[in-house]
């Protein structure tokens, strides 16, 4: 049985985090939590039955515990460094909501840090593991559509997740906790599901981003192109100020194509010509949470690779980084 304290009760933890710690229950132990507000941190703790005295309002209260297998980081991105940093130098195995940093900086520091303390860290690229998005990369990389050349992943809503009233709700819209809008919130996941889904990394970006809808201090639009090292090409939009939209979700190949147009039924459809078929998502979780700590525990363990090394996040940061500075000075990055 691992046993594992998580920092940061908010939406995401309580959001996702949460049923995939009541799935695994037989196999992970919540014994603490921490949080700055007492709701937050004893909604976990209800749930989970944690004593009252390792509900903790300074994580650093719970780093100090030399019984845990592993702390689940679940905080604001400008918090993810500073959180890091402290639980590496404690001893503890660290696994990490996306995205590692908001700063090339901090990601660097963080991972001089884990690897000083020769910890166990992962990322949390939990869409990578969702049960429809899991399918189509092996559908791609089985050669399902032959070689795959473009890749559309677009997403547009009116408001990004909001945070809990116990702590902002709107910090991802503050460039100083943020750190960025909507492409590094949302597009993040878009950008490592198309560098799995062409097994091919990113060399040249061009971005355009702005903040038209929202009053704002990061962009609540972002459109990025993306060139890969085999020559295919990816597009991600994403925004949080469009009232209605009709998200294009695609891979294009040279025999045939993978469309995801949002049917229950029928997720994925697989074409070839005028035949249509219809792949079954992947036996995986549908959030992506518990196949990611079903992983993370065999790694532990020795038996298996991190679900998603550090130095996979710093990646999908510089190509985000890129993309703002393409869209700074109107050129191409390359990377």
């Amino acid at each position: 049985m691992k046993r594992v304290g998580i920092i940061g009760c908010g939406h995401i933890a309580a959001r996702g985090h949460q049923s995939a710690y009541t799935e695994l229950a037989n196999r992970i132990s919540v014994v603490a939590v921490a949080d700055p507000a007492a709701e937050r941190r004893d909604l976990l703790g209800d749930h989970f039955s944690v004593p009252s005295e390792a509900r903790y309002a300074d994580y650093r209260d719970l780093l100090a515990r030399d019984d845990l297998d592993f702390v689940d980081i679940c905080l604001p991105h400008h918090l993810h460094h500073p959180a890091t940093l402290a639980a590496a130098e404690a001893g503890h195995n660290i696994l990490l909501e996306k995205p590692i940093a908001a700063r090339e900086d901090e990601a660097l520091e963080m991972i001089a840090a884990v690897e000083k303390a020769g910890v166990v860290f992962s990322l949390i690229h939990n869409y990578s593991r969702q049960s429809v998005p899991a399918r189509v990369v092996e559908l791609v990389h089985a050669g399902a559509i032959g070689t795959p050349y473009l890749m559309r992943y677009e997403g547009f809503g009116n408001y990004h997740y909001l945070g809990t009233a116990a702590y902002d709700p709107s910090w991802r819209a503050d460039a100083g906790r943020g750190g960025g809008g909507a492409l590094l919130d949302n597009g993040y996941h878009s950008i490592y599901l198309a560098r799995y889904v062409m097994q091919s990394e990113v060399r040249e970006v061009f971005a355009a981003v702005g903040t038209f809808a929202r009053e704002f201090s990061v962009e609540d639009t972002a459109l990025a192109l993306l060139r890969h090292e085999s020559g295919a090409i990816t597009s991600i939009q994403n925004g949080w100020g469009a009232d209605r939209s009709m998200p294009a979700r695609e891979v294009q190949g040279s025999e045939g194509s993978i469309l995801l147009r949002g049917n229950a039924e029928r997720p994925i459809e697989l074409w070839k010509g005028d035949h249509c078929e219809y792949p079954e998502p992947s036996p995986k979780s549908a959030d992506g949470y518990t196949s990611i700590l079903t992983e993370f525990c065999a790694a532990l363990d020795g038996k298996g690779p991190v679900p998603t090394p550090a130095e996979d996040g710093l990646m999908n940061l510089r190509i985000i980084l890129a993309a703002y500075e393409a869209s700074r000075t109107g050129s191409v990055i390359k990377l």
